[in-house]
């Protein structure tokens, strides 16, 4: 039986998830993951699992002792040695994307931030305007295709109406100087607007790292992923837990 080429890197993605990885191995995962559909989709899965499990589960603290006793033991723990012949025909290759990805999660994070502010402040105007819509209708066949011609990319529109996510429409936004399609969604008086771009290669590198994920902005509930090439990411007035749940939903199959 020919062995599964991806079956190293699904335990190496879940090590890097757990931080478990060299910058080395991190960036060899982020290069795989960026280029393989497949793994993406399981990195994307473990990743949501967690943030519910964050979400959902109750979290008790650890008493002063318990840490101390903890951190006695993790310290006097010795280097666990890596399982598995790595490839050496990524070592030059992998140090060079570790220092790459060292630059690029190092120094461009205020642009980030303020494309997050900027994409709160469409969704607001949106609201504002009392037509959050441009193309109205919760058939996905209806709006996916109204964006043909106004956007270079062809971002997922799902339909989550069983899930309590109905989806009402779509429109575009300009941000940060590019046309992106937004899809919005509904949520018990609340709507969710759903970004979309092609990926830059920083936030292919913050998705592959586990860098993205949900939490909030100016009081709105966000999430932002990477699928496919395309960069989402959600603003809503809801709370933090319903948005977790809208992200589980978008990655069911």
């Amino acid at each position: 039986m020919q062995a599964d080429p991806c079956e190293e890197f699904h335990l190496l993605i879940q090590a890097d998830l757990d931080g478990e990885l060299t910058a080395n191995e991190a960036a060899e995962v982020a290069v795989h993951v960026a280029g393989c559909p497949a793994c993406a989709k399981i990195q994307a899965d473990l990743l949501g699992l967690r943030l519910r499990l964050r979400a959902e589960l109750p979290r008790a603290a650890a008493g002063a002792a318990t840490r101390a006793a903890v951190a006695k033991r993790l310290a006097a723990m010795p280097a666990r040695p890596r399982t598995g012949a790595r490839r050496s025909s990524w070592a030059s290759f992998a140090g060079g994307i570790a220092l790459a990805a060292s630059i690029l999660l190092l120094v461009p994070m205020v642009d980030l931030d303020g494309t997050g502010r900027e994409l709160v402040a469409a969704h607001v105007q949106a609201l504002q305007s009392g037509n959050p819509v441009a193309v109205e209708s919760s058939d996905r066949h209806t709006v996916k295709p109204w964006f043909d011609g106004k956007i270079r990319f062809s971002p997922a529109v799902k339909d989550l109406t069983q899930d309590g996510f109905p989806l009402i429409g779509g429109r575009t936004e300009v941000i940060g100087g590019q046309t992106v399609a937004v899809m919005v969604y509904r949520r018990r008086g609340h709507l969710i607007d759903v970004f979309a771009w092609p990926s830059g290669t920083l936030e292919t590198w913050r998705a592959a790292l586990g860098l993205d994920g949900t939490g909030t902005r100016d009081g709105f509930a966000t999430a932002t992923w990477v699928s496919d090439g395309i960069t989402y990411h959600a603003v809503s007035s809801t709370d933090g837990a319903e948005m977790v749940h809208f992200l589980g939903h978008w990655w069911e199959p």
